[in-house]
């Protein structure tokens, strides 16, 4: 059976892999005439395959979903910054990312939840506030809601991070002896 024109195709890719087939699509010419072709990814069945097409063709979003994470940041931080904000809060987003910024070089569509918890760790194991912790938890969230706009992802993996519960303050607690002074 044919697929559709336009639709894209699956094919065999030759040598001895693992996952033997790829899936693409065309999404263009250049000036010269030459094809643009945006490649899906590659597939162990040829089933797989299809199956990845027709995904893709359901929700066409093509060079969008290789982006990463330091691209996703720095076209939100442009936005999101140049809103009514405080520097202090700026300042406080800025430091969340110097955090994140392990990840920059990664498409947002292959990090998961370990990636992000893996971060919070680390920091918990520095000593850092809780305040800190909810900072990173907070842009993370902010991320990844601007990748699932655009369609990158299908769920917000910063809302996941767990964060370690929060110990109340002991406050200090007058002894019976100052108690018996007081009343005095």
């Amino acid at each position: 059976m044919r697929l559709p024109n336009r639709y894209g195709s699956a094919y065999k890719v030759s040598g001895n892999r693992r996952r033997p087939w790829a899936a693409r699509v065309t999404t263009g010419w250049t000036p010269d005439g030459k094809l643009q072709r945006y490649l899906i990814g590659y597939y162990k069945t040829k089933a797989e395959a299809l199956e990845a097409l027709a995904a893709y063709n359901k929700n066409p979003i093509g060079e969008i979903r290789d982006k990463t994470l330091g691209d996703l940041y720095s076209e939100w931080s442009d936005r999101y910054y140049n809103k009514d904000l405080s520097k202090s809060t700026v300042d406080s987003y800025k430091a969340a990312w110097r955090r994140l910024s392990v990840l920059e070089n990664r498409q947002v569509r292959e990090l998961r939840k370990t990636d992000l918890q893996d971060i919070v760790e680390d920091m918990i194991a520095e000593g850092l506030s809780r305040s800190s912790l909810e900072k990173v938890k907070t842009l993370a969230v902010l991320l990844w809601d601007e990748a699932m706009a655009n369609d990158i992802v299908d769920r917000n993996y910063g809302s996941m991070i767990e964060l370690p519960k929060s110990r109340k303050a002991k406050k200090p607690t007058f002894t019976d002896f100052e108690i018996s002074l007081i009343k005095r």
